[in-house]
């Protein structure tokens, strides 16, 4: 099919699928037995295992997808909708498994670039062991470039997983060593607090330095079916676990950069909220401009309002269908909001999600340039990309 906008489109947050073996593969021989695996739970069901847990969580308080892996494409959840038990791990959407195949469905959608997040790796850094997760880390990162960056680096960009929540020093080393390596483009981190720190705490400061002299944004991705996430601890049924832990978790990190002066200390640094959706965010600014104002004894250290902080150094997404967003962009910032399809999971809106947005009428057409690409261009710095990519567009 032909073009269906004239400018480069970027997919914030479009989902990968690892390999079952991978991390037996590629990690360091010391870590080879402890290595995080694809196994079978009482259930039959194929879950994350990794330091003698199941993840996504099977059942109980903070419950993940029912069947685990075997839910988590969208062709496996259309089995359980349709009365079927879903098929396995290896009938997920070809095009999660094979960079190839990315692009051939990227081209169909009208995708010119797309971000990688992982699928198991939202899971397989949920390790104590310091050693465990850099090495879970550099495995992830390694297999990331070799296999799927290296295919076509100006349309599949890598963001690193680093052990940011086990070791701040490894952490920066895994990220420069990205940086340096390989030309990744970010970091991501789940927003789930460890060993009782936030993201205000001063002991993450030196990563928040290097990740701002990089030029290295930090994206924030959350996954339900995780122990620490907010507000799940209430919950065993995945729907409602679904429904708070993301945008739970993404209210808690914003407001920790924010009011937690990060972002007045590191004024550089460059932060995405991914996959939580947008609409909130209105609210959330709104509340804390609210609390500066109010509380300015407690704020001595803030400069500016949350939502000025927010527009100078974040940016955060929304998917396909969030109608909401047309209205909260007047808050946020319509230069601050960016789109994803999160591609292969359940609940994206794939095939047709360009087409979607490009037809709705609630989106001005200055606007809809923004979400569909300008913005993420903007904050990951992908402007050279974005041009090679325009280019090689006439010949595909």
């Amino acid at each position: 099919m032909g073009r269906l906008t004239s400018y480069p489109v970027v997919d914030c947050d479009g989902h990968i699928f690892e390999p079952i073996d991978l991390w037996e593969k590629w990690i360091e021989a010391p870590y080879k037995l402890a290595a995080p695996k694809v196994m079978k739970d009482w259930r039959g069901d194929q879950r994350e295992y990794v330091e003698g847990k199941f993840y996504p969580i099977p059942y109980g308080p903070g419950a993940g997808l029912p069947h685990g892996w075997q839910g988590i494409a969208k062709v496996q959840q259309d089995d359980v909708l349709g009365g079927a038990y879903p098929r396995g791990y290896e009938a997920a959407e070809v095009a999660g498994f094979d960079p190839k195949a990315r692009l051939e469905a990227m081209d169909s959608e009208g995708i010119d670039i797309g971000v990688c997040y992982p699928t198991r790796g939202l899971y397989s850094i949920n390790v104590d062991d310091p050693g465990l997760a850099a090495a879970v880390s550099r495995a992830y990162n390694n297999w990331l470039y070799e296999t799927w960056v290296k295919t076509d680096p100006n349309r599949l960009i890598g963001v690193a997983m680093v052990p940011f929540w086990q070791d701040v020093d490894a952490a920066i080393k895994e990220m420069e060593r990205c940086k340096r390596e390989f030309g990744f483009y970010g970091t991501y981190i789940r927003p789930n607090p460890r060993r009782g720190l936030t993201f205000a705490s001063p002991h993450f400061h030196p990563f928040y330095e290097a990740a701002q002299d990089l030029g290295m944004p930090i994206g924030l991705h959350e996954g339900t079916g995780f122990s620490a996430a907010a507000g799940t601890e209430r919950f065993d049924r995945f729907i409602i676990n679904h429904a708070i832990s993301h945008p739970f978790e993404q209210m808690l990190a914003m407001i920790a950069f924010i009011l937690g002066g990060v972002l007045e200390k590191f004024p550089r640094l460059r932060v995405l909220f991914l996959e939580s959706g947008a609409s909130w965010g209105a609210y959330w600014l709104w509340r804390m401009d609210e609390h500066i104002e109010k509380r300015p004894d407690e704020c001595q250290d803030l400069r500016m309002s949350a939502t000025e902080y927010f527009r100078r150094q974040c940016v955060i997404t929304t998917e396909t269908d969030e109608h909401p967003v047309a209205g909260a962009a007047e808050y946020i910032g319509e230069d601050n909001i960016a789109w994803s399809t999160d591609f292969f999971h359940w609940d994206a809106k794939f095939p047709g999600s360009v087409e979607y947005v490009v037809n709705r009428k609630d989106l001005s057409d200055t606007f809809r340039e923004k979400l569909l690409g300008t913005n993420a261009i903007r904050i990951m710095g992908l402007e050279k990309q974005a041009q090679a990519v325009m280019k090689s567009s006439k010949k595909r």
